[in-house]
């Protein structure tokens, strides 16, 4: 996973230089993958950078052909990434599939910042993650 992040937040990084405290960007990116995992990833959260923080883990869905999708949201000091799953009816193809995800805040001016992961997979809003992390 650790691959594609230095990728996507240069990419994401290099819109961004000089932003003000109004101004911020989030990025999201999955990964449907067509074997199982060896571990199944954990959630993580860092700071990759001067105003950015990657937020990394996975979801397995129920439908083969199901997707996810990645939507970023800030209110005042809360940002707040939300996991919400592409449903396919009538599913064609009944085989678990796993996906793996990264979603980048950037554009953050330093301060501490709440972030909170919600997992809407199942239709039901969950919290996940809800942590204080300190942005530079």
């Amino acid at each position: 996973m650790k691959t594609y992040l230095v990728a996507l937040s240069a990419l994401v990084l290099g819109a961004c230089s000089g932003v003000s405290d109004s101004t911020w960007f989030f990025q999201g990116q999955v990964n449907n993958l067509n074997t199982t995992p060896a571990a199944a990833p954990e959630m993580e959260i860092e700071v990759i950078a001067s105003g950015a923080v990657a937020i990394t883990g996975g979801v397995t869905t129920e439908c083969w052909v199901d997707g996810v999708t990645l939507d970023g949201d800030r209110s005042g000091g809360t940002l707040t990434m939300t996991i919400e799953r592409i449903a396919q009816e009538p599913c064609t193809d009944a085989r678990t599939r796993h996906h793996t995800y990264l979603g980048i805040f950037s554009g953050l001016r330093p301060r501490d910042y709440t972030f909170r992961v919600i997992n809407a997979m199942s239709g039901t809003p969950v919290v996940e993650l809800e942590t204080i992390l300190e942005v530079k």
